[in-house]
């Protein structure tokens, strides 16, 4: 019924069913259609979580490892994500998702990088653009930059000293 619902696009209909699934009965299979209806309803976080627990139970699930690149690509975890895919496709070389999901990573690695390299140095008409670029490259992504505040506040109190 979970599965049907989440092809039907009914996400919190899915997500009612498969958690109760999974809360009697764990299975792979379930878990990590529960994580797909938990990245579609916007919750990273928790795909991820069901993935990580999939994958722990059996390291050579490919879809589990791609869930989870998919999950951290979402929360701007980009190079966790990368080495997901990677081996997601290491484990199943014919899974074309993972392909094009890691060359999309890889264009909006750069562009982010580069992107925030400009506005901590503060140069943001070229940050704009940069980061214009980024969502280009995926434009369902949502960039973060709490990490690298937290990087660009440390560095500002070194030159400080």
């Amino acid at each position: 019924q979970g599965q049907q619902a989440l092809k039907d696009g009914s996400l919190q209909t899915a997500q009612y069913s498969l958690s109760g699934a999974v809360a009697i009965q764990s299975a792979p299979f379930l878990e990590l259609l529960l994580a797909r209806t938990e990245m579609a309803l916007g919750n990273p976080d928790k795909s991820l979580k069901l993935s990580l627990s999939v994958l722990k139970g059996d390291k050579s699930n490919s879809i589990a490892c791609s869930l989870c690149a998919r999950s951290l690509y979402l929360m701007s975890d980009f190079g966790p994500a990368e080495k997901h895919w990677r081996e997601a496709l290491r484990l199943d070389p014919d899974n074309t998702e993972a392909a094009v999901w890691l060359k999309r990573c890889k264009k909006v690695t750069v562009a982010v990088k580069a992107a925030r390299a400009a506005v901590y140095s503060r140069q943001f008409e070229e940050g704009v653009d940069l980061f214009t670029q980024a969502l280009a490259a995926d434009p369902d992504l949502v960039i973060t930059v709490r990490k690298s505040e937290k990087e660009a506040r440390e560095a500002g109190e070194e030159d400080k000293q």
